[in-house]
Formats: structure tokens, sequence, C-alpha cells
């Protein structure tokens, strides 16, 4: 909820909803939030089921001042 802005998400599974009105978060399919995002930020280990969860036809569905943070991190 930094900054006043509207939190949307997309996950394999959907919070409990009294977690998401605590976090003021809105719970959203993959095309929704790739079309309505700012600031689209990765959240997942790196995995290769991850890997390239994000790709050209992805971002072709983003805003064009959209940005992109990747928080993955390799498992050793």
């Amino acid at each position: 909820m930094g900054f006043g802005m509207r939190v949307i998400y997309d996950d394999r599974s959907r919070l409990p909803t009294n977690l998401e009105a605590q976090a003021g978060a809105c719970f959203v399919d993959k095309a929704a939030l790739l079309n309505g995002t700012d600031h689209l930020v990765l959240v997942l280990p790196y995995t290769p089921a991850s890997h390239h969860a994000i790709g050209a036809a992805e971002l072709a569905q983003t805003k064009p001042t959209a940005t992109l943070s990747n928080t993955a991190q390799v498992s050793t």
C-alpha cells in the first residue's frame, strides 16, 4: 500500500479474504495484472518452472511506462 497505490496480485492460490483486506490487495488473473500494472514485481523462487515467467509476450501486454522488478533468487 506504499504511496497510496492500488495493489493487485496474481498467485497460484488466493489469499484468505481477511488477509487481502488487511493488505489492501485485490486478486486478479495474470492478464488483468499485466494490463493494469504500473510497477510489476516478481517475488518467486528461481526454478526451472519459473524460468521465463515473464517474457516478451507478457511484457507486450503491459503499459509502455510499466516497470519490472525481479527479486527471484537461485537456491544453492
